[in-house]
């Protein structure tokens, strides 16, 4: 049998370890979106891993 060691060690890492693992993967992918003003109807601004992380 082989050996599982290599694995993430899930529910032991930090959020902002997460973060930048999957920023690092794809710097592009969208984690959520903000609303631009006090007005949702003004539309939103996305925020992907690369902003998120830096």
């Amino acid at each position: 049998m082989g050996s599982i060691s290599h694995l993430p060690a899930y529910g032991y890492r930090l959020l902002p370890v997460v973060i930048d693992e999957i920023a690092r993967d794809g710097p592009d992918r969208v984690l959520f979106y903000t609303p631009r003003n006090g007005q949702p109807s003004q539309g939103y601004d996305e925020v992907n891993t690369k902003i998120f992380a830096n």
